[in-house]
């Protein structure tokens, strides 16, 4: 395979730098495959060279290429998004990249003409997608400056089930799947409209996901990351976020278009009971003993509280504005709740759910979360690259942890003392040691990411 290298060795030291693009939202798959090109992070030193690139291609067995979009998401250091495209099933040979332009310490390097062509035989099926890992490798040149790149390609191994993680895309009808270790990203898996809650059953094996414009909850298999079945709700239920219990014997389905929780008996995949709640309930959270569910209703400014037992509301709770969601302590016997709307976030005491305490902790409150280990209170607000950090007792801010963006959802993975950050700006996750408070890297998501859930999550 000629790369118009030429003898002479030059250290490549790169970070490229390319345009992004917004995934634009586009009807689930039908005919088509997808692929997913994944650059993987460049070295420590890799901070001078920056390269532009004119295509991305899929090059089938026939020889044609398949236009894929150019969209690198995320920041250097980090796996990011290269390019993605639908385009036929089939056979493919590998990919070709044409280059637009590169400098290195701001002087132009001469680039090659012609698209690089990389060996990486693969198959993508109808409605299935294909996540490619791209390696840039040491490239050899015969002049001092000029740019001759090489790559290795290949389909990454699947992640095992008790590192796997997912994140939903609405947009982009989709599930990124991703190595909680390794914080890179190893499928992607196509799904119905809309796909929004998730909820995991690891001795399953399986992964529950709303889709919210089909009305429906896909059932995928998490070992072999396909689709197996799907449960039908009412049409116009527009589910939500959905809450396996401990028990697994109910998955709650939050349905924010009829204003009811359906009880869903995950084996026979039947609904067994509904309970109409407040106006537009989009968030679930469990009590710590598993006998109620709690149920958001951001239109009423509302919470319904669920006993499991009777499958009825037992208590419908007024909040001060359209409550975001919900947390709960260590003991459980405080119920923390957030509204973008209220500068104050909410402490309800349990069981009773008389109002104790009001915390101030700014606007625009976007995320919530409690540690169970340590019973601290991590709240993330929407204009805010930080996460405050709150003393279980005195109820004060005591730390704050950096993050790139403003945060949607935070999930704590037990095996690793991290918490995971969903940062829908741009597009990506980031992981933060607990302990150290030391970032550990992230990946691009999709264009409109909803919700993150990972096995082996501390609750």
């Amino acid at each position: 395979m000629d790369l118009r290298r030429p003898a002479l060795a030059l250290p490549l030291l790169a970070a490229c730098s390319l345009v992004s693009h917004q995934i634009a939202a586009t009807a689930p798959l039908e005919n088509e495959a997808e692929i997913f090109v994944e650059l993987q992070p460049l070295p420590g030193d890799a901070a001078r060279l920056v390269f532009e690139l004119t295509s991305v291609s899929a090059v089938r067995a026939d020889g044609r290429a398949m236009p894929l979009e150019v969209a690198l998401d995320g920041a250097p250091g980090r796996q990011r998004l290269l390019a993605s495209g639908r385009v036929e099933a089939g056979t493919y040979t590998g990919l070709a990249l044409l280059f637009k332009r590169a400098t290195l310490g701001g002087s132009d390097l001469l680039v090659v003409k012609e698209p690089i062509h990389i060996e990486a035989p693969f198959a993508v099926s109808r409605r299935r997608a294909v996540v490619l890992w791209l390696t840039l490798q040491p490239a050899s040149t015969d002049q001092r400056f000029a740019f001759a790149p090489s790559f290795i390609a290949a389909v990454p191994a699947k992640a095992v089930v008790a590192l796997t993680a997912f994140c939903s895309d609405e947009a982009s009808h989709q599930l990124t799947i991703f190595d909680k270790r390794t914080r890179k990203v190893t499928e992607v898996l196509p799904t119905g409209r809309a796909p929004w809650g998730i909820a995991l059953d690891p001795i399953a094996s399986r992964a529950y996901v709303a889709l919210a414009e089909d009305d429906q909850v896909a059932i995928v298999d998490i070992a072999n990351g396909a689709e197996v079945s799907r449960i039908r709700l009412n049409a116009g239920d527009s589910p939500r976020e959905l809450l396996l219990t401990p028990d697994r014997r109910l998955l709650l389905s939050a349905n924010a278009g009829s204003s009811t929780v359906s009880l869903i008996d995950p084996n026979s995949m039947i609904e067994v009971g509904r309970v109409q709640t407040g106006d537009e309930p989009t968030s679930l959270l469990l009590d710590r003993r598993g006998a109620r569910a709690y149920v958001f209703n951001q239109r009423s400014s509302s919470i319904s509280v669920v006993d499991l037992a009777t499958r009825s509301v037992v208590a419908t709770v007024p909040t001060e504005n359209a409550p975001l969601r919900g947390q709960i302590d260590r003991a459980g016997t405080r119920l923390y709740v957030a509204s973008p709307n209220s500068a104050y976030l909410a402490v309800y005491s349990l069981p009773d759910l008389s109002v104790a305490k009001r915390v101030y902790v700014g606007l625009g409150t976007s995320a919530l979360k409690v540690d169970s280990n340590t019973d601290l209170l991590y709240v993330a607000n929407g204009i805010d690259k930080r996460l405050a950090v709150f003393d279980p007792f005195s109820l004060l801010p005591i730390d704050y942890l950096e993050v790139s963006g403003a945060v949607s959802w935070m999930a704590i993975d037990d095996a690793e003392n991290a918490i995971f950050v969903l940062l829908p700006d741009s597009h990506s996750i980031e992981a933060i040691h607990l302990t150290t408070k030391k970032p550990l890297g992230g990946f691009s998501v999709g264009a409109q990411p909803r919700v993150l859930a990972l096995i082996g999550e501390r609750n």
